[in-house]
């Protein structure tokens, strides 16, 4: 509809517009809004939409993402790490993640997903909300399928040579305080 249409554009005139003449907002013109990058329309239509229990709405979600969609939100802050909008990033994690406690693992796949896209901000911000290597040195570099050497890997693999330095030289710390660990192509 026009609605989510203007929000995936970021039309802010045209959304406001359309709002102000009873368009409903439903969780896909909030997805759409995100995408938009404008972080007016992402608080207005975060703050006036209606309800997500529906199959309609779950369906067009799908489409939306195609294959990839996760029912855990983790689609929303995506476009956010990939575009660099380090304000909409910075509001996304604390208003749908870090206020509602899905930290942790999702953390972790957030940290991945910083690194693919060269966002040193959004990696350190996920770091500062929680995201500690050290647990994850502790439990034989293995946390839910996924490694910290993933996250190395990822930065190499990209050409991203500042973030693999630095998340090396995390490595280089925890050894300082005895923390044992392997990595195969860490010395």
């Amino acid at each position: 509809n026009f609605i989510d249409y203007s929000a995936a554009y970021g039309s802010i005139k045209c959304f406001k517009y359309l709002f102000l003449n009873h368009e409903i907002i439903d969780p896909i013109t909030f997805e759409y809004s995100v995408f938009g990058s404008n972080l007016e329309m992402i608080k207005i239509a975060y703050q006036n939409m209606v309800g997500t229990d529906n199959s309609l709405y779950k369906s067009k979600v799908k489409q939306m993402f195609n294959k990839n969609y996760r029912n855990d939100g983790f689609n929303l802050i995506i476009p956010a790490i990939q575009k660099h909008q380090n304000d909409l990033f910075d509001w996304i994690l604390e208003q749908k993640y870090t206020s509602k406690g899905m930290i942790g693992n999702f953390l972790h796949k957030l940290a991945i997903k910083s690194v693919e896209n060269g966002n040193i901000h959004s990696l350190i911000e996920i770091i500062d909300k929680g995201y500690h290597f050290y647990n994850e040195l502790s439990q034989n570099w293995s946390y839910n399928s996924y490694t910290y050497q993933d996250i190395i890997e990822a930065a190499a693999k990209n050409g991203f040579k500042s973030i693999t330095l630095l998340l090396l030289s995390f490595i280089k710390r925890l050894k300082k305080f005895n923390i044992h660990y392997s990595l195969n192509f860490v010395s």
